[in-house]
C-alpha cells in the first residue's frame, strides 16, 4: 500500500512572512510579559511594526524617528549619521504601530502628550536594546528610538573597513613616541565606535590616552583611559 508523502505547506502569495523576532518587555513578571506579547500580536498592525524594526536592524540604523501628525506618520532611520526617509504610514497604521511599541515598553499608549521613556530588549539578528522616548509636540507626537547592540558589532579595524596598510600606519601613530594623535568627529558619525576599536589596537599600558566627553554621554568606560568631562 502506497502512502502519499506529507508536503509542507507553502505560504500563500499574499501572506507576509515575518522575520524571527523576540521582544522582552521591561517587566519581571513572566505572565505579565506574555500577556503583553499576546495582546500586541493580536493588533492588526503588528506585522508592520516588526518589519520596521527588522529593517532598521538589518540596515545598521542606530535611531528610528516617528513623527505622528493628523495626516499620518513620517518614518526616518539614521544610518551612519545620515537620516533616511522610509515609506510613510497612514493614520490608522501609524496609530497601531505606536500602540504596539508603547505596550511592548509597558508605557501608556493613550497618553500622547506626556514625555514617556522605557527600554525594550529585542532579539533579532543578535541582541539589541531599544530605548524609546515619546513626547507630545505641536503637530502631534514624536517618538525617538535609539537602537544599541548589547554586544559590539564592529570589533576590529578591519570591521571598520580599514585596509591592512592603513591599520599599520594607525598603530604606528598610536604607539609612537613623536606624535599627538587625536580622534574626533561630529555627533552620530561613529566616533565612540572608532575610539573603542582604535584603543583596542593601541598599547594602553605604556602610552597615555585621554578622552574629553560630555558628562551626559553614557559611553562605556575603557580601561586605562583618563576621562575628562564637561
Amino acid at each position: 500500500m502506497l502512502r502519499k508523502k506529507k508536503t509542507e505547506k507553502s505560504p500563500k502569495s499574499n501572506e507576509v512572512v515575518l522575520p524571527p523576532m523576540e521582544f522582552k518587555p521591561p517587566i519581571s513578571d513572566k505572565q505579565l510579559q506574555q500577556g503583553i506579547l499576546i495582546a500586541c500580536r493580536a493588533i492588526e498592525q503588528y506585522p508592520v511594526a516588526v518589519m520596521m524594526i527588522a529593517q532598521a536592524i538589518s540596515t545598521r540604523a542606530d535611531q528610528i524617528l516617528l513623527d505622528c501628525t493628523a495626516q499620518g506618520v513620517i518614518v526616518r532611520i539614521r544610518v551612519d549619521g545620515l537620516w533616511e526617509t522610509m515609506p510613510p504610514m497612514d493614520r490608522p497604521t501609524g496609530d497601531g504601530v505606536v500602540v504596539i511599541l508603547k505596550r511592548l515598553c509597558n508605557l501608556n499608549p493613550t497618553d500622547r502628550r506626556t514625555r514617556q521613556s522605557a527600554k525594550l530588549g529585542v532579539a533579532c539578528m543578535g541582541d539589541w536594546l531599544f530605548e524609546l522616548v515619546s513626547q507630545g509636540v505641536p503637530t502631534g507626537e514624536r517618538i525617538l528610538i535609539r537602537v544599541e547592540p548589547k554586544k559590539p558589532v564592529l570589533k576590529t579595524l578591519s570591521d571598520l573597513g580599514m585596509r591592512e596598510k592603513m591599520q599599520e600606519q594607525l598603530k604606528s601613530l598610536l604607539n609612537g613616541d613623536d606624535a599627538l594623535f587625536m580622534l574626533s568627529g561630529p555627533p552620530g558619525h561613529g566616533l565612540p565606535t572608532t575610539w573603542r576599536v582604535s584603543m583596542d589596537a593601541a598599547d594602553k599600558f605604556v602610552r597615555d590616552f585621554h578622552s574629553v566627553e560630555e558628562i551626559n554621554v553614557n559611553d562605556p568606560e575603557i580601561i586605562n583611559i583618563t576621562r575628562h568631562t564637561f
